[in-house]
């Protein structure tokens, strides 16, 4: 009689371990995806697209993530803060960097010829991702400045149209990563999905 209750105690006790490994298991994984996600939001803003001077590679409506504080290198696409710029419609636009401090840039036959710093010929860039074609007069680079285009290049207000021209090194605020424009569609659900939650709560909250 009183062995009888023991194989009751043992399998309760093992089902009260798993439960407790249960819930360390699913503590440890909110906890981590708590820090992850605050680690991630001071790391990376997130920006929505709202002009066409990015098409083919980003629409209007799509978003992207991009990385505060990262090194931009020439064919990296990059946020700029252009405030001090009234000759801009925006605070922010987003557009690809073509050539840096030294560089000479122009476009010629609907092609951008770029000649690196240090070096005497032009090189022809390869531009899979460019629409359209826009020539331009050729333009050096002095310290500190760079040149940027928008992808989409006829109606794209950029350093090839007049009255802009070359830009500040310090405007770029954020680097868009490669992986953000590949997985632009999974990151704009994602937007579009917390922007529907913020909005909801905030009605009912109103």
């Amino acid at each position: 009689m009183g062995n009888k209750g023991r194989p009751e105690l043992l399998k309760g006790e093992r089902e009260s371990g798993l439960f407790a490994y249960i819930i360390a298991a699913i503590a440890i994984v909110f906890l981590t995806v708590v820090f992850v996600g605050i680690w991630f939001r001071e790391t990376y803003t997130a920006y929505q697209i709202e002009k066409q001077s990015m098409q083919n590679t980003l629409f209007e409506g799509d978003w992207v993530y991009a990385e505060h504080g990262a090194k931009a290198e020439r064919g990296d696409i990059v946020i700029l803060d252009v405030k001090k710029r009234p000759v801009f419609s925006a605070d922010t636009i987003i557009k690809r960097l073509i050539a840096v401090e030294g560089d000479t840039v122009k476009g010629e036959g609907g092609k951008v010829y770029l000649r690196y710093a240090g070096t005497a010929e032009f090189v022809e860039l390869d531009e899979p991702y460019a629409v359209g074609a826009y020539d331009f007069a050729e333009c050096r680079l002095g310290e500190g400045e760079i040149f940027v285009l928008g992808d989409n290049r006829v109606p794209s207000y950029d350093s090839s149209k007049g009255g802009v021209g070359a830009l500040s090194e310090d405007m770029i605020v954020a680097v868009v990563p490669q992986w953000s424009v590949t997985h632009k569609t999974a990151v704009t659900n994602w937007e579009n999905f917390r922007t529907d939650v913020r909005e909801f709560f905030r009605r009912i909250f109103a």
